[in-house]
Order: C-alpha cells, then sequence, then structure tokens
C-alpha cells in the first residue's frame, strides 16, 4: 500500500534515497531535486498563492 506522509527533517535522506525506474526517468527529476525546490520555490502556484 502506498502512503504518503511530509518530507521532513527525520526522513528527508530516506525520500533522496528514493530511486525512479528506467521508465520514469524521462518524465521526473531525482527526489533530492524536488525537495529542495519545494523550500525554494518563490513563483507563484497555479491556485496564484505563492507555494510557501
Amino acid at each position: 500500500m502506498i502512503q504518503l506522509v511530509p518530507v521532513t527533517a527525520e526522513n528527508w535522506e530516506a525520500c533522496c534515497e528514493l530511486a525512479l525506474t528506467v521508465e520514469q526517468q524521462d518524465f521526473m527529476e531525482a527526489n533530492v531535486y524536488s525537495i529542495a525546490a519545494s523550500e525554494v520555490r518563490t513563483e507563484p502556484c497555479p491556485s496564484g498563492d505563492h507555494c510557501r
């Protein structure tokens, strides 16, 4: 079963270790890039609000 949980100071390294399948690599960046972007993104989200 898949479970979604927030990325925290306690689990971010484990999240970075999650691997993409070969088929997914053309469509997604590694998790480390997504985690970093979620912390520094300043452009508006699709809803018009700032993400952070």
